[in-house]
């Protein structure tokens, strides 16, 4: 059954048995809690699904980075051995040089964000699993309870 249907119909009369008009009642409690269990479940695997994708795609970003790095590393030891040969001016290794800074202070910001968001979700994911836990207490507990005869004992 899909997490995302609704719990069936409560039938309009008690079903014949000795247990009387409890029964109904308790069996759509019991589909409500078991429902928003499964609901919950469903929001942790998403909220885990986007903190794991926040992961990969600061990772891709990083790799990206770094591969900007060494570009510009690269270009700076071609234009350093020029400049010793007189091809090329040794200032001109300075616009190579901020870009270097930005590129670091970029893989810098790229961390931080991914860590805020990640927070950020974690915060829910936190929330929902607290939930999630109730929801599962609250059923464990009408199971063992279960619906009471109805009468003075």
């Amino acid at each position: 059954m899909s997490p995302y249907l609704l719990p069936e119909r409560v039938p309009s009369t008690p079903p014949s048995n000795s247990l009387g008009p409890a029964q109904p009642a308790a069996g759509a409690l019991d589909n409500l809690i078991h429902q928003k269990a499964r609901i919950f479940s469903r929001k942790l695997d998403i909220l885990a699904a986007e903190i794991w994708w926040r992961f990969h795609v600061a990772c891709q970003n990083l790799a990206s980075l770094e591969d900007d790095r060494t570009r510009v590393g690269e270009m700076l030891k071609a234009l350093d051995h020029a400049a010793l040969y007189h091809l090329r001016e040794h200032r001109e290794k300075e616009g190579l040089y901020r870009r270097m800074f930005e590129i670091e202070t970029e893989k810098r910001s790229q961390k931080v964000e991914c860590w805020r968001d990640v927070v950020m979700v974690m915060r829910d994911f936190l929330y929902i699993w607290e939930a999630h836990e109730h929801a599962r207490s609250r059923a464990i507990f009408l199971q063992h309870v279960g619906p009471r005869p109805q009468g003075y004992v």
